[in-house]
């Protein structure tokens, strides 16, 4: 009896242990202190801003406008002569060089009668050598002789215009160019005048842009253009800029001419550009840097220690993510370009990425 009263008041003293060490470690473990919030690092760091040097160097500015590839001599492609089409060879979209084949007409009758003249002509070939034989041995007279040469010259003068009219049975294109219509069908007939394709050369590209009027005055300033292609930008020139808008679209269009060797064709849409600025030394800043404090005006935030300064900038153009500052910087400073928009004049700065 006494051995388990002694058993009970081990396993009570046993539990009393646990539970006190328990508490006495809940009631000793340091407190950890509260996150620290983002007012407060502001307030120790600053806001946190990435910035970078004004640029300083040579300076372009481009005009990008959009239009469609167009040539400025299409051909009109007819028959010479009036037949019934046998076979169409081509289609809206090929490209052709000279002298290759569009259509073929029904030359089954022609054949019929150059076969007919070309055994015609033998005969008669065979008849002048003939009588030119009996006349060494006195049996025809020299007017027989020169009648049958004049027969035989006359036959032969028939047999080339039907290998003419043979010729003249294929369609062919004059030019390199690409079928930008096609007019006609197998078992259509064909006739001189008929217009059955039309080609458009590729010796005579030009690029058809459209452009607001308020852009106008840049345009007629322009200094250079080129086309974006498949083989990269190529160097194009201006023909002409139209002075007065389209009457219905209401917009200004601007032609380029484009080198055959482009890889342009007629019908593709592109992007054309235009130099209405070349200046030998500017000072120019991302764009993200720019900001509008005050309606009609722009500033920057200039790093200085670890504070950002906020200067009044006058802008220029702006072109592949930069803008030109004509006044308000030196071209020295270090201006903040992400996490400007947080900033506020002399506010305390913590730069990322030094």
């Amino acid at each position: 009896m006494e051995r388990r009263k002694k058993a009970v008041l081990i396993w009570v003293s046993v539990i009393i242990l646990v539970i006190g060490y328990g508490t006495w470690k809940v009631a000793t473990k340091p407190k950890q202190a509260p996150p620290t919030s983002v007012a407060t690092i502001h307030a120790q760091k600053g806001i946190p801003v990435t910035a970078e040097k004004a640029r300083r160097g040579p300076w372009e500015h481009w005009i990008s406008l959009y239009g469609t590839v167009e040539s400025s001599k299409v051909v009109q492609i007819s028959a010479d002569r009036q037949e019934y089409v046998l076979a169409v060879l081509c289609d809206v979209g090929d490209l052709l060089s000279p002298g290759d084949a569009m259509a073929i007409l029904d030359t089954r009758e022609i054949k019929e009668k150059y076969e007919a003249q070309r055994a015609k002509v033998r005969e008669l070939l065979d008849n002048y050598r003939r009588l030119q034989s009996l006349k060494k041995a006195g049996g025809a007279s020299a007017q027989e002789v020169e009648s049958a040469l004049s027969a035989y010259l006359d036959g032969e003068a028939k047999l080339k215009e039907l290998e003419i009219d043979l010729d003249r049975s294929k369609v062919s294109s004059p030019i390199e160019g690409i079928v930008m219509e096609k007019f006609v069908e197998p078992g259509d007939l064909a006739s001189p005048g008929k217009v059955l394709f039309k080609v458009a050369d590729l010796d005579s590209l030009e690029v058809h842009l459209v452009a607001s009027p308020k852009d106008a005055l840049k345009l007629a300033n322009a200094h250079a253009a080129r086309v974006n292609t498949p083989k990269g930008w190529i160097d194009a020139s201006v023909k002409r800029v139209d002075p007065v808008a389209d009457a219905q679209t209401g917009l200004l269009k601007v032609i380029l001419e484009v080198p055959s060797e482009s890889g342009l064709r007629p019908g593709e849409t592109v992007e054309g550009q235009l130099k209405d600025e070349n200046v030998a030394e500017a000072i120019y800043v991302p764009y993200e840097a720019i900001q509008r404090p005050d309606e009609g005006k722009a500033a920057v935030f200039v790093v200085s220690g670890d504070v950002a300064v906020q200067k009044e900038v006058v802008l220029g153009e702006s072109f592949n993510g930069y803008v030109r500052i004509i006044s308000g910087l030196d071209g020295d400073e270090k201006v903040v370009v992400r996490g400007s928009d947080r900033l506020y004049p002399n506010a305390k700065i913590w730069l990322q990425g030094e």
